[in-house]
């Protein structure tokens, strides 16, 4: 049902000639069932590269949809944080692309991103790819193809890795693999 109401959503758009995004999703509980919901929404969002919010950070005000025991925001009664559902919501993704994205994919079993694109060379800002220790605890290896289509990196700052498409590279399309060390 999910997956048939968001590739309607997705012809919507097309028809309308508009872009989306993606709001309120996963109000949900906890557990292992509803954490594989919200990771097959975030694949076909990743898949349309699609922009999203999630549903609700925090319970601030009396709101009748997050008053039961089981807790649809990021945070349980006693104020911990729901570590499974924020592990599934902070998976790496581009945030901006120097070109036009034709692919993006996070393999939530292997912790392998994968983003490819074609690379304008008039673009001067960088490829963002959002990381996060929570996938990458011992940091991240990252292969770019084909090689030197991308200027070297310099410094890796969690969360954000900065990538710049080299001007003397001929490349038509740019892949990026980001997986654990």
């Amino acid at each position: 049902m999910e997956d048939e109401l968001f590739l309607s959503r997705m012809v919507d758009m097309d028809r309308m000639r508009t872009v989306g995004f993606m709001t309120e999703f996963g109000s949900i509980p906890n557990d292992s069932v509803s954490i594989q919901s919200i990771e097959r929404i975030m694949d076909n969002a990743d898949g349309e590269r699609l922009s999203w919010g999630y549903w609700s950070y925090k319970n601030f005000y009396l709101d009748e949809t997050n008053q039961s025991e089981v807790r649809t925001t990021l945070y349980n009664i006693n104020g911990t944080i729901q570590y499974n559902k924020v592990k599934a919501l902070t998976r790496p993704f581009a945030q901006a692309v120097a070109g036009r994205s034709q692919y993006m994919n996070f393999d939530s079993v292997n912790a392998v991103f994968t983003l490819k694109f074609v690379p304008d060379l008039n673009i001067r800002q960088p490829t963002v790819i959002s990381i996060n220790k929570l996938w990458y605890p011992n940091g991240v290896r990252i292969t770019v193809e084909p090689e030197g289509s991308l200027l070297p990196i310099k410094h890796l700052s969690y969360p954000l890795l900065e990538l710049f498409n080299n001007p003397r590279a001929n490349a038509e399309t740019i892949a990026i693999t980001i997986q654990p060390n």
